[in-house]
């Protein structure tokens, strides 16, 4: 983004990048961070079963291009930011310039318009947990529009997700600096350094350690790295794993909290799930997060 504004070029490049490891765990060829070769579909394996028809080989490019122009253009009509994201969401979803991954990069598109349009200062925008379990209906007013313009319900549809997706995002950004907060308040009660202070910050941008880690952000040594280390599992704030060499720490009740920006976060609770024998469990917290799902404001300590 401070290199590139939004593009073909820089929509193939995320392309390659997002699909790498999808085309390799599929075994197939993906075409990464190039436009599609075949005619492709949604809803279907057959053109003639699918629900929605993508735009033909011969037009993707030139829609592409005309979309980009679109988006870069010098706005002048008095539109929304957020019915012009709707607008190209739908354009973008209806050209399906990729073989794969159209879902996924029309989603980052939409995260990189709202920075863009200064509909937010940072890409917090995630639109898959609540576009996933509507996906049929995406698909079919997708459908009405091309068939018969029934704009007023694809924007609707759109402004809907988009106000679950913010309510989700702040409430999960509530929860973390809830959390932040106190760490902090449980760190100072038991000690008045402030490197301390410092590793917890850390595991805010990283809640796996380890203590090379802290030797090279915090600047201490390494016996001091796991002298703190030490502390913050006897607090309770970090897990000690045994599964690795050299040793790693968890941010358990952190990575806990489900993020809005990851699909699956299997990838970082099989670390730290409570099925790992390897695993020695640091006593519960003072203050647990919310339960999933309960609003925040309305969670107290136990």
């Amino acid at each position: 983004m401070k290199r590139l504004p939004i593009s073909g070029r820089l929509l193939e490049g995320a392309h390659e990048r997002l699909l790498d490891r999808v085309g390799r765990v599929r075994g197939q060829d993906q075409l990464l961070g190039q436009y599609k070769r075949d005619q492709n579909m949604i809803g279907g394996h057959r053109l003639d079963t699918a629900r929605f028809i993508p735009a033909p080989l011969r037009e993707a490019e030139a829609a592409m291009s005309d979309l980009e122009r679109h988006i870069n253009r010098e706005r002048k009509a008095p539109t929304h930011a957020l019915i012009d994201m709707a607008l190209v969401n739908y354009q973008f979803e209806t050209i399906h310039p990729f073989a794969d991954g159209n879902g996924r990069l029309g989603r980052m598109l939409i995260s990189l318009m709202a920075v863009t349009e200064t509909v937010v200062d940072m890409p917090v925008l995630y639109m898959s947990p609540e576009l996933e379990p509507r996906k049929d209906a995406y698909i079919d007013l997708m459908y009405q529009v091309s068939a018969k313009g029934t704009w007023i319900d694809w924007i609707s549809f759109f402004l809907e997700v988009t106000t679950l997706s913010v309510t989700r995002t702040v409430r999960t950004i509530d929860r973390v600096l809830r959390l932040h907060v106190e760490y902090r308040a449980r760190a100072m009660a038991a000690s008045r350094s402030n490197k301390l202070l410092g590793v917890i910050d850390l595991i805010f941008d990283r809640p796996v350690v380890q203590a090379r880690t802290i030797v090279e952000r915090i600047g201490v040594t390494d016996a001091a790295a796991r002298t703190l280390l030490r502390q913050l599992t006897e607090l309770g704030i970090l897990v000690e794993s045994g599964s690795y060499h050299p040793a790693a720490w968890f941010a358990r009740e952190l990575i806990d909290i489900p993020r809005p920006d990851i699909e699956s976060s299997g990838d970082l609770r099989r670390y730290s799930g409570s099925s790992s024998p390897d695993v020695r469990r640091a006593e519960a917290p003072a203050i647990a997060a919310p339960p999933r799902g309960q609003d925040p404001e309305r969670t107290t300590a136990p």
